[in-house]
């Protein structure tokens, strides 16, 4: 279990995640983390922060075989409780389709469907799709529900989504990303009585 600061406002240099605290559970699924309630003192003086903004924190919650979880950590005085429930995570493979589609240079990562992203958007690392050789994926520890597969091709961001996904709960899902569409056409023509080095148009 852990405290992270999204936004690096402590501990961290700004705009950059930090993790405050961490902690393992005990039998009853219990852990205790620190460094939470003085978070307003803990604001560096060249933030630019009057010390009375709370930023933002939550907790991140990890088991083999289970999904993280991450929930919002309310401000409050005393020693705050949070129940986090964990789910048992899912897994996705899958292919692109045909083989000649590697030309194109994909690269796939999930989103939560409904969120599109654009080139300034960053991607997360751990959301990326990493293709072989022969174009198929995978990859597990992922949390339950919809998602999306997006792409960029090269330099070229793809708007729409290739898939749409529903991940169940300890299941793997499977996807086939036919990429068809996003070929470029060729054709083999023949003119007759063109000499060689005559350029056809």
């Amino acid at each position: 279990v852990s405290v992270l600061d999204d936004a690096g406002l402590l501990r961290s240099m700004i705009g950059r995640p930090a993790i405050l605290d961490q902690a393992t559970s005990d039998a009853m699924g219990r852990a205790t983390l620190h460094s939470v309630l003085d978070r307003p003192q803990m604001t560096p003086p060249k933030s630019g922060l009057p010390p009375e903004v709370h930023p933002q924190l939550f907790v991140c919650a990890a088991k083999a075989g289970f999904a993280p979880t991450i929930a919002s950590l309310p401000f409050a005085s005393g020693e705050p409780k949070l129940r986090v429930v964990l789910a048992r995570a899912a897994a996705l493979r899958g292919r692109i389709e045909p083989a000649r589609a590697l030309e194109l240079e994909p690269k796939l990562w999930l989103a939560p469907e409904g969120v599109a992203f654009t080139e300034s958007e960053r991607v997360r690392e751990e959301a990326r799709l990493a293709l072989d050789a022969e174009g198929h994926f995978s990859t597990e520890g992922l949390a339950p529900g919809a998602v999306a597969v997006r792409a960029r091709f090269g330099t070229r961001w793809i708007a729409q989504p290739l898939a749409q996904i529903e991940l169940q709960s300890g299941a793997v899902s499977e996807v086939v990303l036919d990429l068809s569409a996003h070929l470029f056409a060729s054709a083999s023509i023949e003119v007759s009585g063109a000499g060689e080095g005559q350029v056809v148009q």
